[in-house]
């Protein structure tokens, strides 16, 4: 068996974590909310993809946020055009917890590309 070193393993994490910060920038550039509603009936315990929820839900709400900000949003209205209040509160919740969700995982990847590269450092790979 091939002995691996202090080295061996901080550069394998490093380029490891590189390739996982590349795919997490790459899905992270924007985020996207969609509420949807279904008849009680209609609901299954888990979807198996973005396919299925189409086929049995109604898109009720959508926002998408770009990385630089720019924003498109769809309010859900009634027949009359009166706003969906209650969809949109819920929708604006989902939208804020979503971000929040990103700001912890843009945290948490920086935190752990500063991590790298100071053990990187200390391991003696960068100067």
């Amino acid at each position: 068996m091939a002995e691996v070193t202090l080295q061996d393993a901080v550069r394998n994490f490093a380029s490891e974590l590189a390739k996982k910060v590349n795919t997490f920038i790459t899905d992270i550039s924007e985020l996207e909310v969609c509420t949807y509603t279904a008849a009680p009936d209609e609901i299954k315990a888990s979807f198996a993809s973005d396919t299925a929820i189409e086929a049995q839900a109604s898109l009720r709400a959508y926002t998408r946020v770009s990385f630089d900000g720019d924003t498109t949003v769809v309010i859900p209205v009634e027949p009359g055009g009166v706003v969906s209040r209650d969809i949109w509160e819920l929708h604006q919740d989902a939208l804020r917890q979503a971000i929040s969700s990103r700001t912890m995982m843009l945290q948490a990847i920086g935190g752990a590309a500063a991590s790298a590269l100071q053990a990187l450092g200390m391991a003696g790979t960068i100067k």
